[in-house]
């Protein structure tokens, strides 16, 4: 299909408004029947979306809200994906000491020498150099840590050479992924993360070394009673902002899109329903609410089939013509437009990518960068959660060997300089799995 800025912008609405419909409905059968202390961020942000799918229907101009409360979904975000990495460093810790206060859990049988034999073996097993390094970070990421500070930053630094002649802002996301495992990352400054901190603050409180079974299955219980909080949390950032990318990509294209005014209208009918009966969530009887979600649900039957049509068409349209470099309205449009549609979620369209060229010297100032947080975090921190830092951050780098020799060697060394059996035990029945499944 030859390209048009207005056959992108149809395609597009088309397909927007189709998937805002859907989206709004899953949004109202997650809707709290109450909302507790813990979610007032939650509830804040439901009024406001709420509020403006109703002003889109009216024909407001809505656009710099939908980028505000989009700026705010990724920050919301970007502090649950920090809060989960610091649970998940105590997680890891706590597996570790899992044999210790679970006597009745099978030996591992396999010896020391073969397991890093099957190891090499299973990491070079793989299909692909993709596949190889996939294979090296998760071993990496399950042995065990016995090595110094130093010895760490080198490693980071090894692995960081790979950007060396990339774009500036792989690097950068790279440097903040290590951060959120850092617990250095986290900006709390609203109610909504108290529970989370106070939970962070009992695990913080535990002494690894003097810990018995009592305490152990306490603190196991706080990183899942976490969990459950920040999954849910996640999974609230997710569906609001599919929705608000719907909202976003509407209004870039509304003034320009041909549409069906059939399905508009029908689209438009089932929002408003959507707001009429989520403004009044919280004083509706449970058997009210259930009916009028049952009812809007029903609605849904008329859009059947238009998001995958819409879809099919957006993908069958020529590649535009403007270059990336193109600062015209209509090349601005249509390069968000593509981005919102192509995916991830938390995209921001209009923020300009750094794609200077990573260089030596770039590495150098990141890692003095790194170097100055994390420095504070090991030398605070029990040995253990360290240990769980340092384990969960080398997993996401870009492999730091040069040679199968240099790998079998890593993981030979790393157990064989674990002297606590239960950790060890720990390990290598991990590591067994991960070459099982």
């Amino acid at each position: 299909m030859a390209y048009t800025w207005k056959k992108q912008a149809s395609s597009a609405y088309g397909l927007s408004l189709t998937q805002l419909v859907l989206n709004a409905v899953m949004f109202a059968e997650e809707l709290p029947e109450q909302y507790e202390d813990w979610m007032d961020y939650q509830k804040q942000t439901d009024r406001r979306v709420i509020l403006l799918i109703k002003e889109f229907l009216d024909g407001q101009d809505i656009l710099d809200e939908v980028k505000a409360l989009r700026r705010q979904a990724e920050k919301e975000m970007n502090t649950v994906i920090s809060y989960t990495d610091a649970f998940l460093v105590y997680e890891y810790a706590l597996n570790r000491l899992e044999r210790r206060f679970c006597p009745d859990m099978p030996d591992v049988t396999v010896k020391e020498q073969e397991l890093v034999s099957q190891l090499t073996a299973y990491i070079f097993g793989g299909e692909d150099s993709n596949a190889v390094n996939m294979r090296i970070q998760e071993v990496v990421s399950q042995l065990p840590v016995r090595f110094t500070r130093q010895k760490y930053y080198s490693m980071v630094k090894d692995s960081l050479q790979a950007y060396a002649g990339a774009y500036r802002d792989t690097l950068d996301h790279m440097m903040y992924m290590l951060s959120t495992g850092s617990m250095t990352e986290r900006d709390c400054e609203d109610d909504s993360f108290q529970f989370l901190n106070q939970l962070l603050k009992n695990l913080q409180e535990i002494s690894f070394k003097t810990m018995d079974a009592d305490t152990y299955h306490m603190a196991c219980g706080k990183t899942q009673e976490a969990g459950v909080m920040l999954r849910a949390l996640a999974d609230y950032c997710q569906s609001e902002a599919e929705i608000l990318n719907s909202l976003y990509v509407l209004c870039l294209t509304r003034e320009d899109a041909m549409r069906n005014v059939g399905e508009e209208k029908q689209a438009f009918r089932i929002l408003a329903e959507f707001c009429r009966i989520c403004e009044g969530r919280e004083q509706r009887e449970p058997e009210e609410w259930e009916d009028q979600l049952s009812g809007l649900e029903e609605m849904l039957e008329s859009v059947e089939g238009l998001q995958e049509e819409y879809y099919d068409r957006y993908l069958r349209l020529e590649q535009p013509p403007f270059s990336e470099t193109d600062e015209s309205d209509e090349a601005k449009r249509s390069r968000w437009v593509d981005m919102l549609l192509a995916g991830s979620t938390f995209v921001m369209p209009e923020k300009q990518a750094d794609q200077s060229i990573v260089k030596e010297e770039d590495i150098e100032e990141a890692m003095k960068a790194y170097i100055a947080v994390m420095d504070p975090v090991l030398t605070s921190v029990q040995k253990p959660v360290a240990r769980a830092i340092m384990a969960t951050s080398l997993s996401i780098l870009p492999v730091f060997f040069n040679s199968a020799e240099e790998i079998h060697n890593y993981i030979e060394n790393s157990l064989g300089s674990c002297t606590d059996p239960f950790e060890k035990a720990t390990c290598m029945e991990l590591l067994q799995q991960i070459m099982e499944n």
